[in-house]
């Protein structure tokens, strides 16, 4: 899995497109295969989509991002992680133990940390007629 985290000297950066530069990070098997840096080619619309898509990008990591550059980011089938508060290092680690914990599974209750601005939109949602659940 290839990842872009917006980088800005050693920390995500608090706004992806405006970033320095974007840490590309190669994730197999709870593994990193390979990190590489990459400039930002600038801000512009659908710009950075097209841009990381090119490059192999499946997931992007920010400190921010806005709701269009979201819908931009899915139009191209590329997942985003905002919220990310951290350093380049620290977040290469989390990802790599996020990755590991979902592969492998575990036992218990997961946290998973939404954003206010998501967990308070609205959607229609319709209950699946089954639900088959893995038990431990």
């Amino acid at each position: 899995m290839l990842i872009a985290i917006a980088t800005d000297q050693d920390r995500v950066s608090m706004h992806f497109g405006r970033c320095e530069t974007y840490t590309l990070l190669w994730l197999e098997k709870g593994a990193v295969q390979k990190r590489k840096t990459i400039g930002n080619p600038g801000h512009a619309p659908n710009a950075l989509p097209a841009y990381l898509k090119k490059e192999g990008v499946e997931t992007v990591v920010c400190g921010g991002i806005g709701h269009r550059a979201q819908e931009l980011f899915a139009n191209y089938g590329i997942k985003v992680i905002a919220g990310v508060d951290k350093t380049i290092d620290a977040t290469i680690e989390a990802l790599r133990r996020a990755f590991t914990t979902v592969r492998n599974g575990r036992p218990g209750p997961v946290l998973v940390d939404v954003p206010k601005d998501v967990s308070t939109q609205k959607c229609e949602y319709e209950y699946p007629a089954e639900i088959s659940m893995r038990s431990y």
